[in-house]
Formats: C-alpha cells, structure tokens, sequence
C-alpha cells in the first residue's frame, strides 16, 4: 500500500426488501467514487429485490456490460433510505456507491477517510 493510503472503509450494509418482509446485511467497501452500489445477485434476489430493467456499464477496460438494477430500501450506521443497486455477477467489485450514501444522509469524509452526516444546503435566491 503507498504510504499515503488509507485503509480501504468497509461497512454493514443491511438491504431491506420494498415488497416484503425479507432483509439482509452485508459487509462492502465504501467507494465514494462510483455512483452505484454493486451488491451480488444472489443477495439481491434473496432479499427479493425485483430488477426493473437492464442497464449498460462500461469498464474501465473499454468494455460494454449488462446488469440489470433494482430498488431496495437500506440501512447504513443507522440511517436508512432507498437506493438503485446494481445485481453484481461474481467477477464485479461489491461496493457501496455515492448514491446510496447520499440517499442516507451520509458521505465520505475525504479527510478523515470515515462516514460522516451530510451537510445540507439550501439555495435560494436571495433579493
């Protein structure tokens, strides 16, 4: 690891189906980088997330894949929200997105390399 590094952040993230009673946590690295949590399609359909369609990624190297994207309800450090995730095959990363931090309430500290509340801000036009 390059000396100034840090260690890569790593959370529970408990996913709670939108249409049923079924839940599950999970431990993912927190990638604030990436807009979209990547949680493995087994898990996804245990929880009974439904995929609503298909989408197009592209790789780093070049290369267009498909996965298909569902709905789900989470829970991270104890504040909740609903997110889009993504049904990861078993050669995609597993992370924990900016989006699924941000419907939470919470982002990554770029200092600190922790969670922390999100500042809110409100603007407005003023006379």
């Amino acid at each position: 690891m390059p000396q100034n590094a840090r260690p890569e952040l790593r959370v529970t993230l408990r996913l709670m189906s939108l249409h049923g009673p079924q839940e599950e946590s999970i431990e993912l690295a927190v990638d604030p980088s990436a807009l979209y949590t990547w949680i493995p399609k087994e898990v996804t359909e245990r929880v009974g997330v439904r995929d609503r369609n298909v989408w197009r990624f592209r790789t780093a190297a070049g290369a267009t894949i498909e996965r298909r994207v569902g709905d789900v309800r989470i829970e991270v450090e104890g504040h909740q929200g609903a997110t889009v995730v993504v049904f990861a095959e078993p050669e995609d990363r597993v992370i924990l997105g900016s989006l699924a931090l941000t419907s939470v309430g919470l982002e990554a500290d770029p200092a600190t390399g922790i969670l922390r509340e999100m500042e809110y801000f409100l603007a407005l036009a003023t006379a």
